[in-house]
């Protein structure tokens, strides 16, 4: 996804059976792209770890689902993360 583009996002929503939920109404949440994150390890008994997250959001909104089907539009904020990895 680029900055200020608008996307529209289609789907279903299912459950660990892998069956449509048909009373699925909720939010979605779509979030900026994973970075990497150290500690301080700012105490003699503790090193730097990496770990991964996943923490910044693109879109978070209402999503309207009929039978368990959905379709939302939004458009892509301009401060996203632009770094390449």
């Amino acid at each position: 996804m680029k900055a200020l583009t608008k996307v529209t996002i289609e789907g279903e929503t299912r459950d660990v059976n892998g069956q449509v939920m048909t009373d699925f109404n909720g939010l979605s949440n779509v979030y900026d792209k994973i970075k990497t994150i150290s500690t301080l390890a700012n105490d003699e008994n503790s090193s730097v770890a990496n770990f991964d997250i996943q923490d910044n959001i693109i879109y978070s909104g209402k999503v309207q689902a009929i039978n368990g089907r959905f379709t939302y539009t939004f458009v892509v904020p301009k401060d996203i993360n632009y770094t390449i990895e």
